[in-house]
């Protein structure tokens, strides 16, 4: 993720600031059920009877849920932060 983030600035042509910091807050809170949820997943090298496909279904597992999530989770929450100390 960038460093740099295009923060939404409230104003009177845009969303009321409860209804866009809600917005993003429920967003928050379900990325962080879903990183829950992924937590839970047993990957287990027992599961991948085939030499080396473990390591290699646990790099897939990292780069395609585990990290993406720590970012979203991230993104959303720095965002949140931002709209509050408006």
């Amino acid at each position: 993720m960038s460093d740099f983030i295009t923060f939404p600035t409230i104003n009177m042509n845009g969303q009321d600031k409860d209804k866009l910091q809600g917005q993003y807050q429920d967003a928050l809170d379900k990325i962080r059920e879903a990183r829950e949820a992924i937590g839970k997943i047993d990957l287990h090298g027992r599961d991948y009877p085939i030499q080396d496909d473990y390591p290699k279904a646990h790099d897939e597992f990292i780069t395609h849920l585990v990290a993406p999530m720590q970012e979203a989770e991230s993104y959303l929450e720095s965002i949140v932060i931002n709209i509050s100390q408006q």
